[in-house]
């Protein structure tokens, strides 16, 4: 079961280690998934600066990032990369609010048209975060949204279904989430009415289907998303084989 890296961090973890289908396991120190650093804890930045990221990629939208910014310590400050992804739930809740449509399968539809938002519309930022991985010459990359919950939970499925792990092991990391992260007092989802509420506050094994039957839909599959991404199949080897570590050396 996935655990948080330092109490001062929410929801940030990593799943380096994980046992893969043919034997081998995610490198130690590569993949790190987390909440916006704003919402660290001095303890949680330091903990974050001690990764010595290549990269700490911030997928919130534009607004989002200047409205919440934050610093990074001196070491990394300058590691910060934006690829941003426009929030777009909170504007389809309203509008569900406003029609008087707004329920809890209403919410969970909301929350689904966000994940198929996330293939159809953004898949250029996701293969630029994948590449960013890949460039990294394997050290460590951080990557967040707001919550480490949704823009970060498909992230992270991409680059496990990339890697090939099992489809069990990429919704364990994903639903993970729902045991490692609490909305803040300040979280817009305590406007939401409480029959929408939990739709919202969680993550469902449902919502990350809906992109990953995108991805299929689109692609045929993660290897070939990803194979766009980085320039053809033996790009993807190339950067699955440094990602990788034999059982018996993890």
């Amino acid at each position: 079961m996935a655990t948080l890296l330092h109490p001062d961090a929410p929801n940030f973890r990593s799943f380096c280690g994980l046992a893969l289908p043919d034997g081998r396991r995610v490198r130690q120190g590569r993949f790190y998934r987390c909440a916006s650093p704003r919402t660290f804890g001095p303890a949680g930045m330091e903990a974050l600066e001690a990764l010595d990221p290549y990269a700490v990629i911030d997928l919130r939208g534009r607004d989002e990032a200047t409205v919440n910014a934050y610093v990074l310590p001196d070491a990394i400050k300058d590691r910060r990369v934006a690829l941003p992804i426009e929030p777009k739930t909170g504007d389809r809740v309203r509008a569900l609010a406003e029609a008087g449509l707004l329920d809890r399968e209403s919410a969970r539809e909301a929350m689904r048209e966000t994940y198929r938002y996330y293939v159809e519309e953004n898949a250029d930022v996701f293969h630029d975060l994948l590449r960013l991985a890949h460039e990294s010459g394997g050290r460590p990359i951080v990557w967040h949204c707001a919550a480490g919950k949704d823009r970060t939970g498909f992230a992270g499925a991409m680059i496990l279904g990339t890697l090939g792990a099992t489809e069990e092991s990429v919704m364990a990391d994903y639903l993970a989430t729902n045991d490692l992260w609490q909305p803040p007092a300040h979280s817009t989802v305590h406007a939401v009415p409480e029959a929408a509420r939990e739709a919202l506050r969680r993550v469902e094994t449902d919502y990350l289907q809906t992109a990953l039957d995108a991805v299929a839909l689109r692609y045929g599959s993660m290897s070939a998303f990803a194979a766009e991404a980085l320039g053809g199949e033996d790009q993807v080897a190339r950067f699955v084989a440094e990602a990788l570590e034999d059982a018996q050396a993890a």
